[in-house]
């Protein structure tokens, strides 16, 4: 007897008040790892001082030139 009191109860309860009792769905969002952000603020810093040395230092613009273009050394005749 209190079985099937039981489930009459049961089944009396509105649907909405089950819906309303789940938590709420979590949302994931996709996050840049650390490892990422660190790479990437040390791949800009390194073209950021590369580019310095290169406007500042003569010697260190042709010492590049020479060894990424050698066909382009100035000092090949």
């Amino acid at each position: 007897m209190r079985e099937q009191r039981l489930l009459q109860l049961l089944d009396e309860i509105d649907e909405r008040y089950i819906t309303e009792s789940l938590p709420p769905e979590v949302i994931h969002r996709p996050r840049l790892p650390a490892w990422a952000a660190c790479l990437c603020m040390t791949l800009l810093t390194v073209a950021l001082l590369f580019g310095t040395a290169m406007a500042v230092s003569a010697d260190f613009r042709e010492a590049v030139r020479t060894l990424l273009f050698p066909v382009y050394a100035e000092d090949t005749p």
